[in-house]
Order: structure tokens, then C-alpha cells, then sequence
């Protein structure tokens, strides 16, 4: 009894068996073929949103490079002009302290105004004591040793544009001695 009692449990044991291995697979069970996704559903969608998330940020960091090349451009741009200045700063700051002065000469033309009212056209006497004056410095002209500095005032009769007709005027002699 005891060999037909081992058998029977044995043979209990094994249909168990079969009837659980015949029914498949725990994770192939419908049960867990809608439990499982409806359980991921959650952790999927901010998966997903992450992933835009982290699209949406890479555009813009993008955005952002190209900006950052632009200002570095325009940086090294500013950066070779403010060398290119301070070259000729340097140069012009060189070029004064080896100015010297020779001998000052002043031409003080004191008879009264040297234009038409309104005008920037020079009288024909200062134009003539101008001429004199440079003519005896065409020397030192040539030698480009000569600094002219050209100063006067405006009347108070005219319109309310003195300061360019002053202006005009002032460069109308300076145009004298570039041409004499």
C-alpha cells in the first residue's frame, strides 16, 4: 500500500503539473497582457514627453551656438578695429611729440569782415594777404613741416545757420592753403 500510495501521489503530482504547464505561461495569460501596459502607461507617456522635452532643448541650445558664433564674430571684428585704432592713436601720439615749432607766424587780418553776409566766398583783398602769406612759406611747405591752424569768429548779423556759414567759411581758407 505504501508503493500504491507513492504512485497515486505521484501520479497526482504529475497531472497537477501538466494541468499548469498546459495552461501556458504565466506572462502569456490575458490577465497580464492588459495589466502589464495599462501599469506602463504612465511611465511611457513621460518617457515620451522627455524625449520632446529634450528635442525642444537641443533646438535651442542650436539657437543659442549660433548666436554665441555671431557676437564671437562680431567681438573679433571690434577687437581688430579697436587695434587698427589704437595703432593710429599710437602713431598720432608718436607724430606730436616730435612736433616741433620752428617759428610762429600769424596772419592777423584786422580790416573788418572777409564775407558777404550769407556767404562762404572769400573777399578778394584777404584773398590776396592770404596768398602773400603762403607764398612765403612754399618752402617749408614742400618739406610738409607746416601746421596751419585756421581761427575766426562770426558777426552777429545774419541768419540763424552762423555756425555752419562759420564752419564753411573756416574751411573755405583752410582750402587756400591746400591749393597754394
Amino acid at each position: 500500500m505504501t508503493q500504491s500510495n507513492g504512485f497515486a501521489r505521484a501520479t497526482a503530482l504529475l497531472f497537477f503539473s501538466l494541468q499548469f504547464f498546459a495552461s501556458g505561461c504565466v506572462a502569456t495569460q490575458d490577465w497580464v497582457k492588459t495589466y502589464v501596459p495599462e501599469q506602463l502607461f504612465p511611465v511611457n507617456k513621460r518617457i515620451s514627453d522627455t524625449e520632446a522635452n529634450v528635442t525642444q532643448m537641443g533646438g535651442r541650445v542650436s539657437n543659442v551656438e549660433g548666436q554665441v558664433q555671431t557676437m564671437s564674430k562680431q567681438i573679433a571684428d571690434l577687437d581688430s578695429r579697436l587695434n587698427q585704432t589704437t595703432a593710429k592713436a599710437d602713431q598720432a601720439l608718436d607724430n606730436i611729440q616730435r612736433l616741433q615749432l620752428d617759428r610762429k607766424m600769424v596772419l592777423d587780418l584786422k580790416q573788418g569782415a572777409f564775407f558777404a553776409n550769407n556767404s562762404t566766398v572769400i573777399t578778394a583783398q584777404a584773398k590776396k594777404d592770404i596768398d602773400s602769406f603762403l607764398s612765403d612759406l612754399s618752402g617749408e611747405a614742400e618739406a610738409g613741416r607746416l601746421l596751419y591752424v585756421v581761427a575766426g569768429y562770426t558777426d552777429n548779423v545774419g541768419t540763424e545757420n552762423e555756425l555752419r556759414f562759420g564752419e564753411a567759411q573756416g574751411g573755405s581758407c583752410s582750402q587756400l592753403s591746400d591749393d597754394g
